[in-house]
């Protein structure tokens, strides 16, 4: 068994609050990885607790408005939360492995976004701030893998649809469109049955050629990005006539390949898929509301998306010599697009992501400065952040959010990060791993 316990403060950095309006989330989290069994058999499950508003009655960081259990064993409450994002017991022979029970499953080789990765919702409550091993829900499943000589082929199926989250409305991180003529709000995720027709299921065969690894892979079932669908009008409690966005699930069938090969100190990658089905919707005239309708029409299209970059483990001991650390400069490029020009461009598409980090002190020491850039509605997020490791346990962790954006017009969609303009957090974390 192993695991971390750690205290979360966030920040507004706006000048017009006072201390304590500034201090948006106090967390603890705990987390713990425990695996009970031998080699060939074994129980694995990473329980994860997490207390929010702790100290403060700051009602801007909730997990849900909606408490209960999920599909996948996740409780949810305003200020409580217990997860087990895996969960499952493990039988592996030198020909196959099958695993059942709540699982992640890591397709794919981007090191941000990643079209391949069917199976796991993501969790947007926090847009890009959560841990990389907390951001994806775990999804019931069978799955189980051959061992051949040459590939591996890997087989799933999820028999129990589970939805993404994002953050709820009023909360610090919740969407809210501020250049529509009216109001916007999302609903709450869709959650399908589980019927034949809300399985997922997929396939994956990976083989390592010349140093380079590669696989294809298919998948027919529920999407796993929501479709912001345009539903209805509704009387919000401010009286104000306001759309909501319903988010959807819809089933879909994708084929994907992905590739990763090192050369020297450099790591390349990349992604890709295809559906003949993806749903999207076709827009209306927001200039005229009166003539809108709702729902807005749904329309199946040929769907592309695609992610390429790199890692560079750059030689800076040859320049430094008392460096002693590591240097890694991350790129990555994500695009989508619907083949139907008639159809409302994906939200999450020509995106640049840019991570540097480097350590010193013998690791006591970590910087990370990561830019994320929307090229198709001009925002941008800076986010920097520095780590000391006592290197006995202790970590203290500080970083800042800055985003960056302007409205290009109304009623027109506008960058993520447009819409958090006026959101700049400082984050003060300690954590301890044992």
């Amino acid at each position: 068994m192993e695991g971390y316990v750690a205290f979360e403060s966030l920040f507004s950095t706006a000048s017009n609050e006072g201390f304590e309006a500034s201090n948006k989330k106090n967390e603890v989290t705990s987390r713990l990885e425990m695996k009970y069994g031998g080699e060939s058999a074994y129980l694995f499950l990473t329980p994860m607790v997490s207390m929010a508003s702790l100290f403060t009655e700051n009602e801007e960081y909730r997990y849900t408005d909606d408490a209960g259990f999920h599909k996948n064993m996740r409780y949810a409450s305003t200020s409580f939360e217990l997860a087990f994002n895996e969960l499952y017991v493990h039988y592996e022979t030198d020909q196959y492995r099958v695993r059942a029970g709540n699982q992640i499953f890591g397709w794919g080789t981007a090191d941000v976004f990643n079209p391949t990765a069917y199976f796991n919702p993501i969790d947007m409550r926090e847009l890009f701030f959560k841990e990389e091993e907390t951001n994806r829900y775990g999804v019931p499943a069978l799955s189980g893998i051959w061992f051949a000589d040459r590939f591996t082929t890997e087989l799933v199926w999820v028999p129990v649809h589970v939805p993404g989250e994002t953050a709820a409305t009023g909360n610090w991180w919740s969407v809210s469109p501020d250049n529509y003529a009216l109001p916007v709000e999302l609903g709450a995720p869709e959650s399908r049955g589980s019927s034949p027709s809300d399985y997922g299921f997929g396939t994956r065969v990976a083989s390592t050629v010349s140093g380079a690894d590669f696989s294809f892979s298919l998948y027919h079932g529920p999407d796993r990005d929501p479709l912001f669908l345009p539903e209805s009008t509704f009387i919000a409690d401010n009286g104000e006539l306001t759309v909501l966005l319903e988010p959807r699930h819809p089933t879909v069938s994708m084929a994907g390949f992905d590739f990763s090969m090192a050369m020297d100190s450099f790591v390349i990658q990349c992604e890709a898929v295809w559906s003949p089905n993806k749903t999207g919707y076709i827009p209306q005239d927001p200039e005229n509301p009166m003539e809108i309708v709702f729902p807005f029409e749904e329309k199946k299209s040929d769907y592309i998306a695609f992610a390429t970059g790199f890692n560079w483990f750059v030689p800076l001991a040859d320049i430094w010599e008392e460096h002693g650390g590591e240097t890694v400069l991350t790129c990555e490029w994500y695009t989508s697009h619907y083949t139907d020009s008639r159809i409302e461009d994906p939200s999450i598409s020509d995106f640049i992501s840019v991570r540097f980090e480097d350590d010193y002190m013998d690791g006591r020491v970590k910087i990370e400065i990561v830019e994320v850039v929307d090229l198709a509605h001009t925002g941008s997020l800076f986010y920097p952040s520095v780590t000391y490791d006592f290197q006995n346990g202790f970590s203290i962790e500080c970083s800042y959010a800055h985003f960056n954006g302007s409205v290009s017009g109304p009623n027109t969609p506008q960058s993520v990060f447009t819409y958090f303009r006026d959101r700049d957090v400082i984050s003060l974390k300690t954590t301890y791993d044992f």
